[in-house]
């Protein structure tokens, strides 16, 4: 089989294997498989759906024209992909190669990713989650939708940056090249025992003054279950 032009449902399936599969015009859905074997595979018209699958690896896949849920994957694999039309559910995934990935039309979830490096990423159309990645490095960058979680990061590269429409979340950040920022639609937070805060602060007083950063500062700390608190508020 080369083609499905309607909609693959295998939710029963434990592993798919369709070695010459190369499109599929509407979703796939495999609800129970932990393996996809689908090496030629280049199009997915709608949703992409993996919920169970273990690892995602689609070496030739180009194209999802919908949502990509592959939520409890502790890999993916996909470095020919260029375009989720839609959200990217990658949150258990300690490990993505995304080489070519340059559209995330909805909210990109790569909450346990240890770093991001993607290289080509231009655009996130709402939120990228990424609160574990101690290392973001996406020098081609220019939006982001919404708003950048990324409390763990040490080093947030990207220096292409032009938009976040929501909050920018660099609590722990001590390296931050945003050197085309043009526009933070709401506040900026900061962890209170970073060493790097007040250059953090001086840094986001000068996009305040600027009309670049729209919100407010916020100096916090977290509790014991881990929660944010607010601390002081400039």
């Amino acid at each position: 089989i080369k083609e499905v032009k309607g909609y693959l449902h295998a939710d029963n399936a434990t592993s798919l294997n369709l070695p010459n599969l190369e499109n599929v015009g509407g979703g796939l859905y495999t609800e129970n498989a932990q393996a996809l074997e689908l090496p030629n595979l280049e199009n997915v018209g709608r949703d992409l759906y993996a919920k169970n699958a273990q690892s995602l690896n689609l070496p030739n896949l180009e194209n999802v024209g919908g949502d990509l849920w592959a939520e409890n994957a502790t890999s993916l694999n996909l470095p020919n992909l260029e375009n989720v039309e839609r959200n990217l559910h990658a949150e258990n995934a300690q490990s993505l190669n995304l080489p070519n990935l340059e559209n995330v039309g909805g909210d990109f979830y790569a909450n346990k990713a240890t770093s991001l490096n993607l290289p080509n990423l231009k655009n996130v159309e709402v939120c990228l989650h990424a609160e574990n990645a101690q290392v973001l490095e996406l020098p081609n960058l220019e939006n982001i939708g919404g708003s950048l979680w990324a409390s763990n990061a040490r080093s947030l590269n990207m220096p292409n940056l032009e938009n976040v429409g929501g909050d920018l979340d660099a609590e722990n950040a001590q390296s931050l090249d945003l050197a085309k920022i043009k526009n933070i639609g709401q506040n900026i937070y900061i962890f209170q025992d970073n060493p790097k805060k007040e250059e953090l602060i001086r840094k986001a007083k000068e996009w305040r003054e600027k009309g670049i950063l729209k919100g407010k500062i916020e100096i916090g700390k977290c509790d014991e279950e881990r929660s944010w608190c607010k601390v002081q508020e400039l």
